[in-house]
């Protein structure tokens, strides 16, 4: 039994160690391509390089260990912290773009429930958090710090949802309610307006058009 602890042991340092300069291959490579031009390629820096932290430090406790429990125990829920944040917006985007066609009339997130959202981001979890953080001076709440660092992974989290939504949206060609075409002439430029829908003057108080020169 003994032996094959032993072995189990070396055998999981060998794994250990080929894992670490992989994932730490992976963002160095990856950062000579253009991953900086779409949503996606960021998305997959951000994970990458949250997981080479991640086997990082555990091979770093395989060789040394901090002796104040509580200092592992920061460290363990920053880092799963970061690992949640970025592989879950990473997973979410790859559902968007899967999912997503241009025959699709409806956005991620419906206005109502995006502007619900912007506001929880904005103004709703920022002013829980300062609240927290009084009454916990006041009145010696406890875990002021591991609510704060909730609070914050899920502004996070949400703020990436929002942000694909709206990307989403501002990607859509059904979100013009015309097209302003631009025609050239000797004696000037004519606007013409194309493709209305007369329902929509009826019921809606603006309306976001094309140029098309």
């Amino acid at each position: 039994m003994t032996r094959d602890m032993e072995v189990l042991r070396a055998w999981i340092r060998v794994v250990l160690i080929i894992t670490a300069i992989c994932s730490n291959s992976v963002p160095i490579l990856y950062s000579f391509s253009p991953w900086r031009r779409s949503v996606l390629g960021k998305l997959f820096m951000l994970q990458a390089v949250t997981l080479a932290i991640a086997v990082d430090l555990n091979v770093l406790f395989m060789i040394w260990r901090p002796t104040d429990v509580l200092v592992l125990f920061w460290i363990n829920t920053i880092i799963l912290t970061a690992l949640a944040v970025s592989t879950g917006s990473l997973a979410v985007f790859i559902w968007v773009i899967n999912h997503y066609t241009k025959r699709v009339a409806h956005m991620l997130l419906s206005d109502k429930v995006y502007q619900t959202l912007k506001k929880i981001v904005q103004i709703g979890l920022p002013g829980l958090a300062t609240l927290y953080f009084t009454l916990s001076a006041i009145w010696g709440l406890p875990y002021t710090e591991e609510v704060m660092g909730t609070i914050t992974a899920i502004a996070t989290f949400l703020g990436v949802i929002l942000g694909i939504s709206s990307k989403t949206y501002n990607s859509r060609e059904d979100k013009y309610g015309g097209i302003l075409r631009i025609e050239n002439g000797e004696e000037g430029s004519t606007i013409r307006i194309k493709d209305v829908d007369p329902s929509v003057l009826l019921d809606e108080n603006e309306i976001t058009f094309k140029i098309d020169r």
